[in-house]
């Protein structure tokens, strides 16, 4: 507080107005990251969960609600003006039931429209005997042989989806010889570039292949030429260690609940309709998509996720 004490000080001070904003902006956030690391330290908010974590910037320090529901509910949706929610992967199986309960939602209607994509403009092509990613050292070798045998088909413009940055680091450099050979551009989250980088020299080159983690997951829009592949690699469960999903999965059990059915299964397939979703962008794309584990077949809740996929399905051994 002593140095946010200072820069208003400095502010009063300031005849420039220019400075002054800037000052007084610089000074905002010192407040903000003040509250916000003694709200951490004293771990104020009630039903939360706080722990920290190494990122390419430093050590981030985090808290986050285990209940979002009653917090959206109480400043959002009881609220006298009207709300929409819209997005094109809200439900599990056409059912809005998980994120009315996750979000809170009440008192409205939900309800699904068609796409306007065909069911011709992607192949999804899934393996019954491919190594589990439970088996690391076989489940890496055999990723190292499928997603070439998949970049061929397309020569590049795709989009490789992993949930490990230790595994897709170790697919990068397994495969560095074959990107050479084939004189593909492989970009991968988490170097040099930032993602708006990564993606504007991925629309630009001619056979760019992007591996990436989280965040390409979701959010990201390349419509035409560009990208024609989406391989996932992996179904995009949580990682059970990680303190967040942990907290919430131990909620759920505290209060009754199953942890897999109630949280992990429907947030695992939500991203998954997210990151499919990378490849038809309009209605002229096509494209294929490549689903490289083959627990989707053998577990009894790999229906849920075939489910979502809108295209023809090939089931190859």
């Amino acid at each position: 507080f002593r140095l946010y004490e200072k820069l208003r000080d400095l502010e009063d001070m300031e005849k420039n107005a220019a400075r002054k904003t800037e000052i007084n902006a610089y000074a905002a956030r010192f407040l903000s990251a003040s509250r916000g690391l003694r709200q951490f330290i004293r771990m104020e908010a009630e039903d939360s969960v706080y722990y920290a974590e190494e990122s390419r910037y430093g050590i981030e320090l985090n808290s986050a609600p285990l209940n979002v529901a009653e917090l959206l509910e109480k400043f959002l949706f009881r609220r006298e003006f009207p709300v929409i929610l819209c997005s094109a992967t809200l439900a599990v199986r056409r059912s809005f039931d998980y994120f009315v309960k996750r979000v809170g939602y009440t008192g409205g209607d939900a309800f699904g429209l068609d796409s306007p994509f065909s069911r011709d403009q992607a192949e999804v092509f899934v393996h019954r005997s491919l190594p589990e990613p439970g088996d690391q050292e076989p489940y890496i070798e055999m990723l190292t042989e499928y997603i070439p045998h998949y970049l061929d088909i397309t020569h590049g413009h795709a989009f490789v989806l992993f949930t490990s940055h230790r595994v897709m680091r170790r697919c990068a450099d397994e495969l560095e010889d074959y990107f050479r050979e084939r004189d593909m551009e492989l970009l991968i989250q988490g170097e040099d570039l930032t993602r708006s980088m990564m993606l504007k020299k991925f629309r630009s080159a001619s056979n760019a292949v992007i591996f990436g983690v989280n965040s390409f997951w979701t959010g990201v829009d390349v419509p035409g030429d560009a990208l024609s592949n989406v391989i996932i690699t992996k179904l995009p469960f949580q990682m059970p260690d990680h303190p967040l999903p942990a907290a919430r999965c131990e909620r759920i059990e505290r209060n009754g609940g199953r942890a897999f059915s109630d949280y992990s299964l429907p947030e695992a397939v939500l991203k998954f309709r997210q990151g499919i979703g990378r490849l038809i962008r309009c209605r002229t794309d096509r494209g294929i998509i490549a689903i490289l584990d083959s627990r989707i077949l053998k577990k009894s809740y790999g229906r849920v996720f075939l489910d979502c996929l809108p295209y023809k399905i090939t089931v190859a051994d």
